[in-house]
């Protein structure tokens, strides 16, 4: 499966008719397929999409190791978390570790890569020794590039799920204030003036060609949905003891559909700990809302 998202992520052809247009159809409905060029202009705009998602991923620092017996012993894990009890609940209690991890141990995977989220705690900075809880993990894969990948595919279906919900609405209430609608998402002065009754229509907006160029503009802009920024946090690096470069890791702040705001890399961990994790703890509640 993760080797099917590597294809979606990066089509082979990037003029060619995108994978994803499947996936977009299946979506979105309402005979979208039916637009005027709908393979043509709908690959061109889920290129720039992928492609800056990619983009922005490939960004994200790691993978640092993370273990219990690690804890004390590299700088980069022990800068993570405050105590190794914390390692095993980040393990445990994240949800798609439980969802995911069985049957990548079922495939035999000794060591899995995943998405690490970390928060700081109330009333501490980034800068502060040890400020980060509410360590969680998500988008588990056996490689490095297939947890990219992963994540990559999971940012353009949460865009593509936001608008197929925006159309919904309009299709369930069957009218909408043209400002709530703004499929295109132009930008508006909410201090502007707007005429009484100024509303648009599902039955003239919600049409095949309509559709595909609304779509096109969210595609266009896709740092709206998912983006990094600087987060003013700072890991020290573990690779001096491979002989390379020792500079320390910047933990980057993504903005994404979940409101909360968490500071990111990717982490390795061993399968059999994680398993043992599992095993220990039995409220699974952490989860990061991409």
């Amino acid at each position: 499966m993760l080797a099917t998202l590597a294809r979606l992520i990066r089509p082979s052809a990037p003029r060619a008719v995108h994978p994803l247009l499947s996936l977009v159809v299946d979506t979105v409905g309402g005979g979208i397929a039916e637009a005027k060029d709908f393979e043509g202009l709908l690959s061109t705009a889920l290129t720039v999409a992928t492609d800056y998602f990619s983009g922005q991923i490939a960004a994200i620092p790691g993978p640092v190791n993370i273990s219990e017996p690690l804890f004390g012993q590299e700088a980069s894990c022990s800068a993570l978390f405050p105590s190794a009890d914390e390692i095993t609940h980040a393990l445990g209690r994240s949800l798609e570790v439980k969802e995911s991890l069985p049957g990548l141990a079922r495939s035999g995977h000794q060591y899995v890569h995943a998405l690490l989220g970390v928060r700081c705690k109330p009333g501490q900075s980034a800068g502060q020794v040890v400020p980060y809880s509410d360590h969680t993990l998500r988008s588990l894969a056996p490689k490095e590039s297939d947890a990219r990948n992963y994540l990559a595919f999971v940012a353009v279906k949460r865009l593509l799920n936001d608008f197929a919900e925006h159309v919904n609405k309009l299709r369930r209430r069957e009218r909408l204030l043209k400002q709530e609608w703004n499929i295109r998402n132009e930008i508006v002065d909410p201090s502007a003036p707007t005429e009484a009754g100024e509303y648009v229509l599902a039955a003239d907006e919600l049409v095949p060609d309509k559709l595909l160029q609304g779509l096109i503009a969210w595609l266009e802009a896709p740092e709206k949905y998912f983006r990094l920024e600087v987060g003013g946090a700072f890991l020290p690096s573990d690779r001096q003891h491979a002989g390379r470069d020792s500079a320390a890791l910047e933990l980057p702040l993504l903005h994404c559909s979940d409101r909360r705001q968490w500071l990111v890399c990717l982490v390795r961990f061993p399968v059999a700990e994680a398993l043992q994790a599992l095993e220990r703890e039995t409220h699974y509640h952490r989860h990061i809302f991409i």
